[in-house]
């Protein structure tokens, strides 16, 4: 069955097997002005160019979502020349030749090889001395007891957990781990555990992965299209308009399996994809997904079922011996029996949860005599998509001229990092929208807090106490909306990133959905304490509260969410679990409300008002008597951002710094602002590599 430009449509019947060059520049990419026009979905709308130039042919890329790569590496402007292997997106590859670009062969299913490999987890080795080959377009099935290591070796083969002897290698001998980005592009991956939205439909799940799948380029017929197509392959046609929390936990793993189709991946693996379906289902997603391995993509499934394995190309088959999950056979489904001489499956799981095997590792033995790597050991897998090592040339050619600022923001707006951030960020604000507790309360926190802040400070003696509160009410707001995010969304974004998805987008969604959330209830806060405070603060202090710039109040608390807004995000980045994340809350809120109270470092003063700004070194030089905790006081208030937010709004008159002072307050809400956002960033790019493990990935 073929489907017209479909996500299941074999790139042969979209792509042609040679384009030739002439001495125009050659357009690559899904437009239709394109003059090799490609329909995978990780090519993008205007992916790159190739034009002739004195030396050979320039390849430039036109910032495309998933790459443009010569020999394997990845490239932006590079000169090729005859025998290099140029590839557009993660599958569509070409050999440039003389007079044109022919198809490469390894433009499939990716070949995967492994020897020697050994696993281990806490000093405790997992699986032992692991060998074997799987061809392009397989349909490979994993079998074994529990506790065999089943799952821990689908994690290895999709680089979230590193090997301790041996390699995995793909392709033309590239390891998993040390080409780790660009072998995560071409991968698909269903975990045990569902990934999916539960407050979300299932059309409305596969549409937001389309668009951050196949890109902001895809012409909305053909996404919809995608997404229809990906909905009755795995029999979910019927459900699309259902919430996914109504789902059964078998159409919960479907959808899963939907979402990786979208983008065609060369390497589809899932972790017991059939658990939880009934019989007739499974077998229909068994031979779903032998139908997507013909049409070029390896498909590795761990599985306990036996029922279907009549479907497979290959077993890899793992047992238990001596506490550590061995390579028990390799091969053909229909001599697994007879290679353990069992009359049926349920004594070869006996025989194989007992131990009762012979570990095969004849291959890697050979392997490790001979000094050979994978690739050698398993050349009848490589063997016919093997490239040559060509590495790329030196860029040549004059470089186009620099883009105007019209240009640049043009680009940025319609960028794949803007479209991606809008896509996230839209379906944040919709699961948002979707959780009716959630959104009311809080919606109900600044209302609530705001009255309780006029209503304990009835007859206060001046205007700072109630700007004191309002600062502090605005860091918590921030702090509280993000705490918890990332911590919960910690599986859809690992997922995500395999397709594609960029950190600045990921987190600039994250950013404006709560900034747009934070205005709301900030502005709810202030008309809470200025309506209130007219009926229950005394006169002169409600009289100042009138007096007061909305504006500048608006802007100042905004600031002050901000910072919060990043501190809480820096917690869902660093924190294990939403448990942790919540427990780590009044450790944070609560030094903005002492330090900031109690932070005079004069003697002379009250310990009940915040002293004005000044810098530290003439703190430190100060005349007068401060002792020792004073200063210690004083320093530590320094890095809380409830300090110069209520400075801000008070502007005190200091006779020595005249009356701009409140710069100086400015300044330092803005560092202590920027350096939470920054530190947040920097903690996430290196958190984001110890996810999978934390998700039970690694």
């Amino acid at each position: 069955m073929i489907l017209a430009r479909g996500i299941f449509m074999s790139v042969q019947d979209n792509d042609p097997d040679f384009a030739p060059l002439g001495q125009r520049p050659l357009e690559v990419g899904r437009s239709s002005q394109a003059g090799l026009r490609l329909f995978h979905p990780t090519v993008s709308r205007r992916h790159a160019t190739l034009t002739p130039s004195g030396d050979g042919i320039m390849v430039v890329d036109h910032d495309s979502r998933f790459g443009t790569f010569v020999n394997g590496v990845r490239v932006r402007q590079v000169s090729v020349q005859p025998g290099d292997r140029i590839q557009f997106g993660t599958m569509t590859a070409y050999r440039l030749q003389a007079n044109g670009l022919k198809r490469d062969v390894a433009s499939q299913g990716a070949a995967i090889a492994a020897a020697g490999v050994t696993i281990s987890k806490g000093g405790r080795i997992l699986v032992a001395d692991a060998a074997f080959a799987i061809q392009p377009n397989a349909f490979v099935g994993v079998l074994g007891p529990s506790g065999a290591g089943k799952s821990t070796l689908l994690n290895c083969i999709a680089s979230y957990q590193r090997v301790q002897e041996g390699r995995i290698v793909f392709d033309d001998k590239r390891d998993v781990n040390e080409d780790r980005e660009e072998y995560r592009a071409i991968l698909g991956h269903v975990p045990q555990d569902d990934v999916v939205y539960l407050s979300l439909t299932v059309q409305e799940s596969l549409h937001f992965a389309a668009r951050i799948q196949l890109g902001s380029e895809t012409d909305p017929t053909e996404l919809e299209r995608a997404v229809e197509q990906a909905l009755e392959r795995v029999g979910l046609t019927e459900h699309a308009d259902k919430r996914t929390f109504v789902l059964s936990g078998g159409q919960r793993k479907r959808l899963s399996v939907a979402v990786e189709l979208l983008k065609r991946p060369r390497i589809l693996l899932l972790d017991e994809p059939t658990s939880g379906l009934d019989p007739a289902s499974e077998a229909n997603l068994m031979e779903q997904l032998r139908y997507v391995a013909g049409r070029g993509t390896t498909v590795i499934c761990t599985t306990h079922l036996m029922e279907n394995v009549r479907l497979l190309d290959s077993l890899i088959v793992l047992g238990v011996k001596d506490g550590m999950g061995r390579i028990a056979y390799v091969g053909p489904p229909a001599g697994l029996l007879e290679h353990f001489g069992c009359r049926n499956f349920a004594d070869l799981y006996e025989e194989l949860s007992a131990g009762r095997f012979v570990p095969q590792t004849v291959a890697a033995e050979k392997s490790a005599v001979a000094g050979n790597g994978p690739e050698k050991v398993l050349a009848p897998a490589l063997g016919a998509v093997v490239a040559p090592n060509v590495r790329p040339h030196a860029s040549g050619g004059q470089r186009a001229a620099g883009p105007t600022l019209r240009e640049l923001v043009a680009r940025a707006l319609t960028s794949s990092a803007s479209q991606q951030a809008l896509t996230v960020g839209s379906r944040a604000l919709l699961n948002i929208l979707r959780d009716r507790g959630l959104w009311q309360m809080m919606l109900a926190q600044p209302l609530i807090l705001g009255s309780l802040v006029s209503l304990t400070q009835f007859a206060a003696a001046g205007i700072v106490p109630i700007y004191f509160f309002t600062v502090m009410i605005s860091i918590w707001l921030g702090l509280n909306n993000a705490a918890r995010d990332l911590v919960r969304d910690r599986k859809h974004y690992v997922r995500e990133r395999l397709s594609g998805l960029r950190p600045a987008a990921y987190l600039g969604a994250k950013a404006a959905v709560y900034a747009l959330v934070g205005t709301v209830q900030l502005l709810l806060l202030l008309c809470c304490i200025c309506l209130a405070g007219q009926l229950i603060l005394s006169r002169n202090t409600a009289a100042d509260l009138h007096k007061a710039s909305s504006i500048w109040l608006f802007t100042v608390t905004l600031l002050c969410y901000g910072c919060g807004l990043g501190m809480g995000l820096l917690t869902s980045v660093v924190a294990r679990t939403e448990e942790a994340a919540v427990a780590a809350l009044p450790l944070l809120i609560m030094p903005q409300l002492l330090l900031s109270a109690l932070a005079v470092g004069q003697i002379l003063l009250p310990y009940s008002k915040p002293r004005a700004f000044k810098p530290l070194l003439v703190m430190l030089t100060d005349k007068q008597s401060i002792s020792a905790p004073a200063k210690a006081v004083d320093f530590l208030s320094l890095f809380c951002y409830s300090r110069p937010g209520t400075l801000l709004l008070e502007a005190p008159r200091v006779a020595e710094y005249g009356n701009w002072i409140w710069l100086g307050d400015l300044c330092h809400l803005c560092i202590l602002l920027v350096g939470t956002w920054v530190l947040m960033f920097l903690a996430f790019k290196w958190a984001e590599e110890t996810w999978p493990r934390l998700i039970g990935l690694g």
